[in-house]
């Protein structure tokens, strides 16, 4: 009877503190709910405060089967800020499929893949868009970029960008990519028009500046050319590159001594590249500083042994500086250097420093080496037939004269050397 009056004491206590069973499970669900609801708005706050880490234990363990698209998107955005790729993407693109109709997470979603390389999904997700909000012009602008960046549909380019700076004129890195687009469509004036506005509306977007200034120095407008490239380097002035083409304009306006000024400054910033440091050899050259020349050259040299044109220069400054050897290196360093198809002109070259120094027989050499690679090497004819000439070789002279009257055929440039030549065939034709 005692037991019997404790079990029923018992359920009637039960049924005061929780009531039904069914009472009980909703107890337990909403205090469930309650805490998963919790849990997300602390993650939330953790994500905005970049505790990516701690956003993720709060997030994840807010997850259930019931989980919201937002608690996905900011788990998976959350994920992508510690760079955890592949729990990102999957969880990113939940959030994406549980509220398809919201934009801004597909938006997010498609910068995350641009920014982890899948570009073409990204692109995807960016069309997507905007089949369905063309007012959402954020979309247009990273599938412009997306597009511009592959530089094979400019015209897709130029239909994007139109697009968006009727929504937003004043949008300059808009305007610079149309102008852009415009330019590689052909439609230069106008593409040179739009990226005049991006500077207008920046004047400090570096990028258009320069681009603007190269346009001009291609068209060689050189004054407007080294105007842009002067301001583009008062706003970055440790750029090499901006510096070296503030040096190429100066060049090209023959103001010698400020070329050198810039060269030098460019190849200071960047000692491994050996085109500033063949630019600045250059530049020494036109100034008549040999010593300097040769110095610099070499470093360039150093830096890119395989590039024959350094080799070539080099020569020419040991001939100002009437080093032969020195000379004679260099031009065996550029036949080391060159193609096939480009020995034979070297040799060429070396034959006529022989010529000039009467060592013919170091030219003969040279200038049959030449032949082999090139027969029909016009420059080498000529110097032979004189060499042979000079030797009363008549049957040679002739041979390698003719040759040249025959390769130059036509060539309007050589019209007085050819008569010369013709003339002196004629003469050594009654001797012969």
């Amino acid at each position: 009877m005692n037991r019997r009056l404790t079990l029923l004491l018992a359920a009637v206590i039960c049924h005061i503190i929780v009531g039904s069973p069914l009472q009980a499970f909703q107890v337990r669900s909403s205090f469930s709910q309650r805490t998963a609801d919790s849990l997300v708005t602390v993650g939330m706050r953790l994500y905005t405060e970049g505790k990516y880490e701690h956003a993720i234990s709060a997030l994840s363990s807010a997850d259930t089967d019931s989980v919201s698209a937002q608690t996905l998107f900011y788990l998976g955005m959350s994920y992508a800020a510690v760079n955890d790729y592949q729990s990102a993407h999957i969880i990113l693109r939940r959030a994406v499929h549980a509220d398809s109709l919201n934009p801004s997470y597909r938006f997010q979603f498609a910068k995350f893949l641009t920014q982890f390389g899948s570009t073409e999904e990204a692109q995807q997700q960016y069309e997507r868009i905007i089949r369905t909000d063309t007012t959402f012009i954020p979309a247009y602008f990273q599938l412009g970029v997306l597009i511009n960046a592959q530089r094979n549909d400019p015209r897709r380019e130029e239909v994007i960008f139109r697009h968006i700076v009727r929504y937003q004129p004043r949008d300059f890195l808009s305007y610079h990519f149309l102008g852009d687009a415009l330019i590689r469509l052909g439609s230069s004036d106008e593409g040179r028009a739009m990226i005049a506005t991006s500077i207008s509306l920046n004047p400090n977007h570096v990028t258009a500046i320069t681009q603007l200034a190269g346009i001009y120095y291609l068209k060689n407008n050189l004054d407007e050319a080294l105007r842009l490239y002067t301001k583009a380097s008062s706003l970055r002035p440790s750029d090499p590159t901006i510096l070296f083409n503030v040096g190429e304009c100066l060049r090209k306006l023959r103001m010698d001594s400020a070329a050198v000024s810039f060269y030098r400054r460019a190849f200071f910033l960047d000692t491994s590249n050996a085109r500033y440091a063949a630019q600045l050899g250059y530049a020494y050259f036109l100034r008549k500083e040999y010593d300097s020349s040769a110095v610099m050259y070499r470093r360039a040299i150093r830096l890119d042994d395989e590039n024959p044109q350094f080799w070539l220069n080099l020569a020419l400054v040991y001939q100002r500086m009437d080093s032969a050897q020195q000379t004679i290196d260099a031009f065996h360093g550029a036949v080391q250097a060159s193609k096939p198809e480009k020995i034979g002109d070297i040799y060429a070259q070396l034959g006529t420093f022989y010529y000039r120094n009467d060592k013919f027989k170091e030219a003969l050499n040279s200038y049959n080496k030449a032949l082999t690679f090139d027969p029909t090497h016009t420059l080498a004819h000529f110097y032979l037939g004189a060499i042979y000439d000079r030797q009363s070789n008549t049957q040679n002279a002739l041979r390698h004269f003719e040759n040249y009257l025959n390769f130059t055929q036509g060539d309007t440039t050589l019209s007085q050397s050819r008569e010369v030549v013709r003339k002196r065939v004629d003469q050594l034709r009654k001797k012969h």
